[in-house]
């Protein structure tokens, strides 16, 4: 419980955040082995809650913004292409 952080390596982070009974909890930053971000949210008792961004490997990105409520997609979803181009657009509601 409390500041977390993983090394890939040496000063190569793997996931820094915070964490409450071994658990994602509060604002959490996840990095692929080359030091770009892989996933960027908040998280509470595990679950991605608010918006939750994913990156393409090497540094190119985002890939994916979507927006969590409950532990379900709902709201705006936006998937880029590897050029950061906004080829699809569209919002999910959750029942």
């Amino acid at each position: 419980t409390g500041p977390f952080t993983s090394y890939w390596g040496p000063n190569s982070p793997r996931e820094i955040g915070t964490y409450l009974n071994g658990r994602r909890h509060g604002h959490v930053v996840a990095y692929y082995a080359d030091g770009n971000v892989q996933l960027e949210g908040m998280f509470e008792n595990g679950e991605a809650i608010g918006e939750v961004t994913h990156h393409y490997e090497g540094g190119v990105g985002p890939a994916l913004q979507q927006s969590v409520v409950d532990g379900k997609i709902d709201g705006p979803r936006k998937t880029y292409d590897e050029q950061g181009n906004l080829p699809e657009r569209y919002n999910i509601h959750s029942d």
